[in-house]
């Protein structure tokens, strides 16, 4: 066993959301060692495998050591089940930020599922320190500390003070005022807004999602990336199928007696009789810059369309489909050939870095929501998956854009002698023959106006493939038309 460095705030590395262990090896158990070995040389009770830069979801505890009565806990791929929704305080310090400390409420029991050293699933019921020390270093699995439940200002009193490594410890008690909010998001998209929300200290009071589907391959429900996600954190989530005429749903919401409604993605009609019941409204982070592009698929239209900027809106919801008005828009230009997942990823990282500003803003009434210019208003329709087959007499830039905005799903695709084929990514060129004719080996194909190279391409049912592979094994060859039956 050997003590490791531990990182302290401000480090990059602390906020990396951790792996899951695949299984419990020799090396995960050498790590558990290290790990025990370093939090005791350092008087601490717990400690997460991301504090000495390794991003595995592995915890060590011990709260009882300093009794002098050792008896260390390994926790593998933890995940709470259970929340008990009653809440008990303690005042939290942390490894990684030293000399610093503050009061957190956290849920007073969990009960929790996980391998233990010798990689054995293990369920645990916990109350107390242990709930709570459990809580704590849970958080550090996704990136999170025990100071981003404070306000941005005493956060950054505490970072100060750890910039000016006092040598003095010092515990602050800190109180604050939250501002209850509640978040309704569903795809992987909006996640990162929810994090950074409930980093910055703010009073999450639920999480609203579209409920578990059935996955495409099989018959196993599945949870939105939003709801896994906030169980992680233990949130209260909610999955009503549809919010019209749901009388419990509108009571319980009510209760709630909330200052705002952050909405990302949620997918499912904010009824009218809803949008009263939050004191400054229901706040959307929609994925164009508005009035452009309303509707389900702004980011894969607006690539479809060969937009050269995008951006996210902030709009206070009314009873017609994204016509709020508006507060702030964040533009950003769209990069040669990007495709819609490269795309959203960074519209999602944008709004993730505004989201606390944006909110003080609005809750702190210094800003104007503006009308849109209706006239000006178009519209993203829901993707079909026959929107992906190509038509070889389009245009090339057309393709393109139609190859990348389908990205990754449904896909930009042709069919030949009865077998799909989608393109994963392909380049303009500026040949031009017959549509549908492939002009090289490495399958440049003629368009109605110049032509495409593909660069990676999937046959049905196949693993993606390099062109240069794919055409080892390929009957599509020079000269072959691919209207061809």
């Amino acid at each position: 066993m050997s003590v490791k460095e531990i990182l302290t705030e401000p480090h990059e590395v602390l906020r990396q959301v951790s792996k899951p262990v695949e299984r419990v090896t020799k090396e995960e158990q050498i790590l558990m060692d290290d790990m025990l070995e370093t939090m005791y040389h350092a008087n601490g009770i717990g400690l997460a495998a991301i504090q000495i830069g390794i991003p595995k979801r592995i915890i060590v505890m011990d709260i009882a050591w300093k009794d002098e009565k050792r008896n260390p806990m390994y926790f593998v791929n933890p995940v709470i089940k259970n929340k008990n929704k009653d809440l008990s305080t303690y005042e939290e310090g942390c490894l990684s930020v030293p000399n610093q400390f503050a009061e957190i409420d956290r849920p007073a029991t969990c009960e929790v599922e996980y391998l233990d050293y010798n990689g054995e699933k293990k369920i645990l019921f916990a109350d107390g320190l242990l709930a709570t020390c459990i809580q704590h270093e849970m958080d550090h699995l996704e990136g999170i500390l025990f100071i981003d439940y404070l306000s941005k200002l005493k956060k950054s009193m505490i970072l100060k003070k750890l910039s000016k490594e006092k040598k003095n410890s010092e515990t602050l008690v800190i109180w604050y005022m939250q501002r209850r909010i509640a978040f309704m998001g569903t795809p992987i998209f909006s996640v990162p807004i929810l994090k950074n929300i409930y980093q910055n200290g703010h009073e999450i009071s639920a999480v609203y999602t579209q409920p578990p589907r059935r996955s495409s391959r099989g018959q196993k429900l599945e949870k939105s990336p939003v709801h896994s996600f906030a169980e992680t954190i233990n949130f209260d989530v909610r999955t009503p199928d549809l919010l019209k005429e749901n009388k419990s749903e509108y009571e319980y919401f009510k209760n709630l007696n909330l200052d705002l409604v952050i909405i990302v993605a949620y997918g499912i009609i904010i009824p009218k009789q809803f949008l009263s019941l939050s004191k400054e409204g229901f706040i959307n982070l929609h994925a164009s810059i508005l009035p452009k592009w309303r509707g389900a698929a702004p980011i894969q239209r607006s690539i479809m369309s060969q937009d050269k900027e995008t951006g996210i809106s902030v709009m206070r919801i009314n009873e017609k489909l994204d016509e709020g008005d508006i507060s702030h828009i964040y533009k950003i230009n769209i990069k040669d050939n990007e495709n819609a997942e490269s795309l959203s990823d960074r519209l999602s990282n944008l709004a993730s870095e505004k989201i606390s500003d944006i909110i003080d803003s609005i809750i702190d009434k210094e800003v104007e929501f503006k009308p849109q210019d209706h006239s000006k208003a178009t519209y993203a329709k829901k993707i079909k998956k026959t929107e992906g087959l190509i038509d070889w007499n389009d245009k090339a830039e057309n393709i393109i854009g139609k190859i990348n905005g389908l990205f990754p799903y449904p896909g930009g695709y042709f069919i030949y002698k009865g077998e799909r084929h989608k393109i994963l990514k392909a380049q303009l060129s500026f040949n031009k023959d017959q549509p549908g004719k492939v002009l090289s080996n490495d399958l440049e194909i003629s368009c109605g106006e110049n032509s495409i190279k593909i660069l990676e391409i999937q046959r049905e049912g196949k693993k993606p493939q390099k062109i240069n592979e794919f055409i080892l094994g390929s009957q599509i060859q020079k000269g072959t038309n691919l209207y061809d039956v």
